[in-house]
This record gives structure tokens, sequence and C-alpha cells, in this order.
């Protein structure tokens, strides 16, 4: 049997694509994204789990004590790098990245083709260079989405979903997956450590995440965080992805690992893939989880009146 598993520049001039941004206007406006992952998206989310629910609830209170026992231990030490560019604004350690970029992207899919990270409405799109989680294929970004720029795309569905969320405040452990952008052709087999945000302009979600199948073992590049956010006037949707570097699962299948027998025991493995990433010390992962929830809570949005 498996083992369980254990273009701007914050230090140049600020750049953007800014007179690109009425031709991708035209061509979010022009084009929508597939229907179906978003509405499975939507609908998972109101799932209720009731296996699921009770192992959350009980690898969440030990995870709450085992957090408690490392409270003191310190997080690595960087510098801050202050972001700003038009109406938003935000703050992160260099533990997480030294510079960053911003650009405008609107880019549906092709017909036919399935919706994917660098697929989407129009968008104001932040990105990090030097960050400290290479095994990924998901590069670090924060997108910023108007709502007005979405309201007949299917992301305006993830919006809405996520509005009602934050109104009812039931606790997130009660749901097998939720809201997620940019909207992807993959669900997300794990949800783990989520818990409310506030942040400087609204309020959101945060969690982590293992997207795809368990159709063979989760890597070590498998595990996302990622913050979902409204500001509090309802103009914009704010989604952040970072791809996490982690000891939780190993860079290659243990030496045991059968592809042929491995699916039949998928569910076991994902509850305890769950069980260990909800008691997992936030030293198991880079960058730290503090470090980006600091990021996510300093998001502000300020529009000229």
């Amino acid at each position: 049997m498996e083992a369980a598993p254990a273009a701007a520049d914050s230090g140049a001039e600020s750049t953007a694509d800014e007179t690109s941004t009425d031709e991708a206007a035209g061509e979010a406006a022009a084009d929508t994204t597939a229907e179906d992952p978003a509405s499975a998206n939507a609908e998972s989310a109101e799932t209720n789990d009731t296996a699921e629910t009770n192992a959350a609830a009980e690898t969440n209170a030990a995870a709450e004590t085992d957090e408690a026992a490392l409270a003191e231990e310190p997080d690595p030490v960087g510098g801050l790098v202050d972001v700003a560019f038009q109406h938003v604004s935000f703050t992160y350690d260099t533990t997480i990245a030294h510079n960053w970029t911003v650009e405008y992207l609107a880019n549906p899919p092709d017909e036919g083709a399935a919706p994917s990270f660098y697929s989407g409405p129009l968008r104001m799109v932040f990105r990090f260079s030097d960050y400290p989680a290479p095994l990924s294929n998901v590069e670090p970004v924060v997108y910023v989405y108007r709502i007005a720029d979405i309201s007949s795309q299917n992301e305006y569905k993830v919006a809405n979903l996520l509005g009602a969320l934050l109104a009812k405040g039931a606790p997130l452990s009660n749901y097998k997956s939720l809201p997620f952008l940019p909207i992807i052709d993959a669900e997300q087999s794990i949800i783990a450590q989520p818990k409310y945000v506030q942040f400087q302009s609204g309020s959101g979600i945060r969690y982590l995440t293992v997207v795809g199948d368990a159709s063979q073992p989760f890597g070590a590049d498998s595990v996302w965080y990622t913050f979902q956010g409204l500001t509090s006037d309802n103009k914009f949707y704010i989604a952040a992805v970072f791809p996490l570097a982690s000891n939780i699962f190993p860079e290659q299948p243990e030496p045991d690992y059968n592809p042929e027998t491995f699916g039949d025991r998928s569910d076991e493995y994902i509850l305890l893939s769950k069980a260990a990433l909800n008691l997992a010390p936030r030293s198991a992962f880079t960058p730290r989880l503090s470090r980006l929830d600091a990021l996510a809570e300093s998001i502000q949005i300020v529009e000229e009146q």
C-alpha cells in the first residue's frame, strides 16, 4: 500500500500594457469562457459531504492545536515590497518575490478549447519573479476582475457564489469545493485550512487546494494557496493563486506505487492527504502561509470619484 503523504517592475519603472486595454475589452465582450466548468464550480461548492465534514472537523481541531504549539516559531524575515498600479495596491514580503509586473489581459479560450490559467475575460494581472516554488507549472499571480467586465461571462457565476458564501458565513470546512477563479478545466480534489479573510477593501476566503483527480499520487508541486475576494462595493473580484513548495507529498511516487491498483484506494488516499494538509505546520510550506495571508489582507482598491 502506498505510504501516506508525509510588464512593470517594483525595482524599476512601472510599465503596463494600458494601450491594449480597449482592444482587450472588445475581445472580452465578444467571447465567453466554457459553460460547464463554472457551473460545476458553482454546484459543487454547495455540496456538503458528511464524511469529509467530520474528517475536516477532527483535523481542523488538531491543526489548531498544532499551530498553537508552533506559534512562537519565527517566519523567515524579509523586506517589504509596495505594489501600486492605477486603483490597485498591496504589499508583500521579499520571501515571496522581489519583482513584479502587471498588465491587462483579455484572451478567451479558442473555440472548443478548455479554459485555463492562461485564458479569460478582461482582467488586471500581477505576476511575480524570483518565486521560491520552482517545481510548479502554475505561475504565482494576482488577478483583479472588474465585475462589470465579467457580468456576461461564466466568471460572474463564481463571483455570485462567493458573495453568497460570504453573506452566509457558514464554516468553510462544510464544503467539498469553494469558489475559484480563474475558471479551469479541473476539479478541486482537496480543500484544506480554509478560512475567511478581511482585506483592506472587502472580504474573501483563503484555502489550500489540490486540483485534479487522484488517479496518481500527488506530488511536491500539487498544493496551491488561493485567496478569492470581493470588494465591499461588489465592483471588483480578486483572485490570487500561489503554488506552494511543500514536503507533504514526495517529488517522486513511493517505490511501492502501483498505477494499476492505486485508483482502487483513491478515496482513502484523498482523505489521508487532506488530513496531512490540515495538520501541516506553517514550516511545511514555501512561501509561508502567513506571508501570503499578509499579502491578501493588504490588497486595496480605490477608484477615483
